[in-house]
């Protein structure tokens, strides 16, 4: 089963690792308003490529530069399996 995984890195150093199922993404795009999902976009984190890359089976990942209560972070969001 295909997992997406979020990693966050603080100076190059991970702070935060978590990963999900692709079925917990797929039911989030479901039950969300179309607005949660286009704020994902504006960030730069486009949940329909996310999902259209594992339904065709290929390898997917993103990087993202945020800026978290000040601090600057990178966010690396990726899919396996």
């Amino acid at each position: 089963m295909s997992r997406v995984t979020v990693v966050k890195f603080v100076a190059g150093k991970e702070e935060a690792r978590f990963s999900f199922a692709m079925a917990w993404l797929r039911l989030a795009c479901k039950v969300l308003p179309p607005s949660a999902i286009a704020r994902l976009e504006v960030r730069g984190i486009h949940v329909e490529s996310i999902l259209q890359a594992q339904k065709l089976g290929k390898p997917y990942s993103l990087k993202v530069e945020v800026l978290e209560r000040g601090v600057p972070k990178t966010v690396v969001v990726s899919v396996t399996g």
